[in-house]
């Protein structure tokens, strides 16, 4: 992937937003994430679904994963490398 081909969103609210991620991440202890743990630090001002089109417009892709669940079938969750992402926002100059 050529980072330099990466274009910051125009809107400053995805700004904000990318900015936040960044910050969390560095602050965080977790080798992973999941963009509903972005949402919730926001207070719910943000969607885990607008984390993700966020992330994805960067060319970073979740990886699959599933989670032990003791009522059933195991539950399906999308995590993020922390490190990854972190370069990444490194590299395009957040």
């Amino acid at each position: 992937m050529n980072y330099s081909s990466i274009i910051l969103p125009t809107d400053l609210k995805k700004q904000y937003l990318l900015c936040f991620i960044k910050h969390y991440l560095e602050h965080c202890d977790s080798e992973t994430f999941t963009s509903k743990e972005i949402a919730d630090e926001t207070l719910d001002l943000v969607t885990s679904n607008m984390v993700t089109i966020s992330l994805s417009k960067l060319s970073i892709s979740p990886k699959e994963t599933s989670l032990y669940n003791p009522n059933g079938a195991p539950i399906s969750v999308r995590t993020y490398n922390t490190k990854l992402v972190l370069d990444i926002l490194q590299k395009v100059a957040l």
